[in-house]
């Protein structure tokens, strides 16, 4: 419990001072509804607010996943893993091709990464569409290679990236 006093300590001290973390050490039941509070909360307070703020995170959450998918889907490229390798050559995939896809699925999540982080909107939509077209492609290889419960599974980060892409668009909207 005191490496996670100290953790919290030190988060607070960096985003809200040293005052913030003093007053909320008395009563950690206090510091979780200020923390409710400071992440759901809007002017008009109603549960509409609520369920906003949750879909929010929830996104925040996907774009972490996503982004995490995809830049290791594309590393493993980059660096030539002898499974992906053997897998993409079987399809006529040469070495350059492979690096292309590679290179192209890790910028596609660092752009993806940025406009989440700097919440940019253009940025976030082309760095999801770009993701979901490498895993797009993916999948429909893993289905051309006869694999069809992998390749259902494989649809997964699809659905979730255009899940995505549907929120980006809604909350930007939203916020305009």
């Amino acid at each position: 419990m005191k490496k996670v006093d100290t953790l919290l300590k030190w988060i607070f001290d960096r985003i809200y001072g040293h005052y913030f973390y003093q007053s909320i050490k008395v009563n950690k039941l206090k510091f979780l509804a200020s923390l409710w509070r400071e992440l759901f909360s809007s002017n008009e307070g109603n549960i509409n607010s609520t369920i906003e703020g949750i879909l929010k995170v929830i996104h925040h959450l996907l774009i972490g996943i996503i982004t995490l998918l995809s830049f290791a889907a594309g590393s493993a490229k980059v660096m030539h893993n002898p499974q992906e390798v053997q897998f993409l050559q079987s399809f006529a995939f040469n070495d350059f091709a492979i690096s292309l896809y590679g290179v192209l699925q890790v910028l596609a999540a660092l752009v993806l990464a940025g406009g989440a982080l700097f919440n940019h909107r253009r940025a976030k939509l082309t760095g999801a569409a770009i993701v979901v077209i490498g895993f797009f492609i993916s999948s429909g290889l893993i289905f051309a290679s006869g694999a069809l419960g992998f390749a259902l599974a494989s649809l997964l980060p699809v659905v979730l990236t255009l899940f995505i892409i549907k929120q980006a668009a809604t909350f930007d909207n939203e916020m305009t």
